[in-house]
């Protein structure tokens, strides 16, 4: 098994780019998180496992 951290500062761009990362994969699950910090604002974060 394999991960993968995808992130992004919107829930849009996070939904793109894990997409396009599990097109071709075997996932397994996929968690996620977000945090408030005051420079960056919000901060969406995925971690997606996977097989080959």
């Amino acid at each position: 098994m394999k991960v993968k951290t995808v992130g992004a500062f919107d829930t849009n761009t996070l939904d793109i780019e894990i997409n396009k990362f599990i097109r071709d994969k075997h996932v397994v699950d996929i968690k996620f998180s977000s945090f408030f910090d005051e420079i960056d604002g919000a901060n969406f974060l995925a971690l997606i496992m996977y097989e080959d």
